[in-house]
């Protein structure tokens, strides 16, 4: 799972930052109304909602949707289901069923996307429920409607509502009760270690928890996915429908699929990227031009259409060919037969709408962007609805809390259906700024800055990685909140990772040694360079916050460069030679896949000193920096080398472990608020000479002082 920067990283000419400030091209966003306002706080950071799995009903009348709720009082976190009129009147939006817990992807803790059918009749809902020890199909309907319409001895991943509302196809692995027996009899006959088993700091068993019930998981297949130990192959299977709801009548389409398809570059399959238009005589693709690298690289798609007598005719702007993250979504608007293209430039989550008649071949813009606009799930790059000459959307932005939207695709008019955070949204924040610039490897790079209300001459900055989508909330993973940071006098830069950049393969088909680690760094530098010299920040008090791969980006760095006087990261690292020798030891283990990656031998065949040339852990003595490790327990022993390295060399080493968390740390809201507020904490002690009067954080100053006093003479950097 630490390579999830492999596989999860989702998915215009570029002026000096002065000269965007100066032409006031890329204003900044924020409260300017609000300067009585309370100021938004890490609480309510934490408790931000979300939402997610928006589905329209069959008569295109409704939008369903969830929201999730995390609680710092009762630390959980829940979904409940709501609906709301797509026209715009004002009636709140209504919630469905109970709330019930999310279903998490095994390893990571991403909350998966909520799976709904709508009843023919559009009023209630089939969903997929956890509650307890298991997972049902529940039908849900306002005013607390909740039944259990299907069920079975082992939990239900998929399903389908078959016309008439009798029976259902779902989705199935072993029973619960079988797959505790093969648990049972591994624990008698001992646990064989083979690549499956995951030994990089979660429990052997019983490591991972669904609903209320303690479960193992296992890497499956070649890659690093992972499922639940015994549970065997999916298989589908016909069961009854039970339940107390009135039956609807049957409807031509059952399953609530009347609204626009929609395009999306993320999907998978050439299925998911070819669109009939609603005459039926026009169909938009999405072409391949370029395949993927063997990196990972994206492939690159062309948006193409074929007009109603047979020609076809392919659009050449740079919104609509391009690499497959940047293409959000494709949906077509019957009022301006037009093709409706979201899009995103350089990874930069930063959504605009552009408009293209494939039958006139004209374009214009829709909607500047102010924001993200996506399906509300950042992980598994779900796409805007569309309904007609609407899109519904989930819009957050650097200091605009998450709130469903609809938007006209032939006006840009922008309408909020409902906002879940009204109290948030009334904070006072600092102002973001969109900035982007050029690294001098000719890079491009995004990122969005925050900086102290009242300023005064050069500040420290802190960077946070890796990817700024929504309301900013510390990076990736709400690791170093950028608010905060700028409330205790420091400027904040959100950097958006470019995933093209380093990634190409050189001739014998490799990648230069940690090329994407160096062309991140050679990012970082470039932007560092261009505050300092706007007299905005102090190039000596600079830090990096970093998660999975900026994580390892930060850590090299500290040992290798002058860049950072501090880091904080919060996961384990991959470019220590331990992570191989192991957390990793089966052959044709899950993790050796990164060998290629990072273009390295494994560590006992490493006879020309390659590890020692990139490790961080092999370069301690060099390190001049502090090092704050906030890792999640699945995964803290691929920290640990780099730890204990520190350590022996008489530096300033800090690592913190968080209990039965997977690689996001999201399970329980009192570890990231814990984690957030030792962050900003320690920035503030390493940066700014400030310990702050938090009593809860008493240990931790004292600790850091006696580090700070035990430090030995740095020694200089072999780079």
């Amino acid at each position: 799972m630490l390579a999830i920067w492999i596989l999860k990283m989702h998915k215009i000419a570029f002026m000096p930052i002065a000269l965007l400030w100066a032409m006031g091209s890329m204003p900044a966003v924020g409260k300017t109304d609000a300067a009585t306002a309370a100021p938004v706080t890490l609480q309510d950071l934490v408790g931000t909602r979300t939402l997610d799995s928006v589905t329209i009903s069959p008569d295109s009348r409704l939008a369903a949707f969830r929201v999730i709720t995390p609680s710092l009082k009762n630390n959980s976190v829940t979904v409940q289901w709501f609906w709301v009129e797509l026209r715009g009147s004002h009636m709140a939006a209504v919630p469905l069923g109970r709330p019930s817990l999310p279903l998490r992807q095994p390893m990571f803790d991403t909350i998966l996307d909520g799976q709904a059918q709508w009843a023919p009749d559009g009023k209630s809902l089939y969903v997929q429920t956890l509650r307890g020890n298991s997972v049902t199909i529940n039908r849900i309907a306002p005013k607390g409607g909740d039944e259990v319409a299907l069920s079975d001895s082992a939990d239900i991943e998929t399903f389908r509502i078959l016309p008439g509302e009798r029976q259902a196809e779902i989705g199935v692995r072993a029973s619960r009760i079988a797959i505790d027996q093969a648990a049972a009899q591994e624990r008698r006959d001992g646990l064989h270690i083979d690549r499956s088993v995951s030994l990089e700091g979660s429990r052997l068993t019983g490591n991972f928890l669904i609903g209320h019930r303690w479960s193992t998981m296992r890497y499956v297949g070649q890659g690093n996915s992972a499922r639940e130990a015994f549970s065997g192959e999916l298989r589908q299977k016909l069961v009854p429908l039970r339940g107390i709801f009135k039956r609807a009548p049957m409807t031509a389409s059952p399953t609530g699929t009347q609204f626009n398809p929609v395009l999306s570059g993320a999907g998978k399959g050439d299925a998911d990227r070819t669109i009939s238009i609603a005459s039926g005589k026009l169909t938009a693709r999405l072409v391949q031009t370029a395949p993927p690298g063997k990196f990972l690289l994206e492939p690159t798609y062309q948006v193409v259409a074929q007009l109603p007598d047979g020609s076809e005719r392919a659009c050449s702007e740079t919104f609509c060919f391009t690499h497959s993250a940047a293409l959000r979504s494709v949906s077509w608007n019957p009022r301006e037969r037009e093709l409706v293209i979201a899009h995103e430039a350089d990874y930069s989550t930063w959504t605009a709408l552009y408009g293209w008649k494939p039958e006139s071949g004209t374009t214009r813009v829709i909607r500047a962007a102010d924001g993200s606009l996506d399906g509300g799930s950042t992980y598994s790059n779900r796409p805007c609805s569309a309904q007609g000459a609407y899109l519904l959307c989930i819009h957050a932005g650097p200091t605009s809390p998450p709130r469903l939207v609809r938007i006209d695709t032939t006006t840009g008019e922008t309408v909020t259906l409902f906002d879940p955070n009204p109290v948030l949204r009334r904070r006072q924040f600092n102002p973001a700024r969109f900035v982007t610039w050029r690294s001098a490897g000719g890079d491009n790079f995004t990122g969005f800055l925050v900086t102290p209300r009242h300023q005064n001459g050069p500040v420290p900055l802190v960077i946070t990685s890796y990817r700024c989508r929504g309301l900013l909330r510390g990076g990736f993973t709400s690791l170093a909140p950028e608010q905060m940071l700028a409330q205790r006098g420091m400027a904040a830069l959100c950097v958006n990772h470019n995933n093209s950049v380093g990634m190409t393969a050189t001739p014998d088909g490799k990648l230069q040694t940690l090329a994407p680690h160096l062309a991140a760094i050679a990012g970082y530098k470039a932007i560092i360079d261009q505050l300092a010299a706007e007299k905005l920040i102090d190039p000596t008090r600079v830090g990096l916050a970093g998660h999975s791969f900026t994580s390892m980006v930060g850590a090299y760095a500290l040992s290798h460069t002058d860049l950072f006087k501090t880091v904080v990261i919060g996961t384990g690292i991959t470019i220590d030679p331990a992570t191989m020798m192991f957390i990793d030891p089966a052959r044709h283990g899950w993790n050796t896949g990164l060998l290629d990656v990072l273009n390295v031998p494994h560590p006992l065949d490493d006879k020309d000193g390659r590890w020692k040339a990139i490790s961080p852990a092999l370069n301690a003595e060099k390190i001049k920096g502090s090092l704050l490790i906030q890792t999640p327990e699945n995964e803290y022993l691929s920290a640990l080398q780099l730890f204990s390295a520190i350590q022996h060399a008489g530096g300033a080493s800090d690592l913190y472990i968080y209990p039965n968390e997977g690689h996001l740390i999201t399970r329980e809201p009192v570890h990231q608020l814990s984690r957030m507020r030792r962050s900003i904490d320690w920035f503030d002690f390493w940066l700014l000479d400030h310990t702050s009067d938090n009593a809860a954080n008493a240990a931790d100053i004292a600790h850091w002082k006696k580090l700070k006093r035990e430090l030995p003479a740095p020694k200089p950097h072999g780079t």
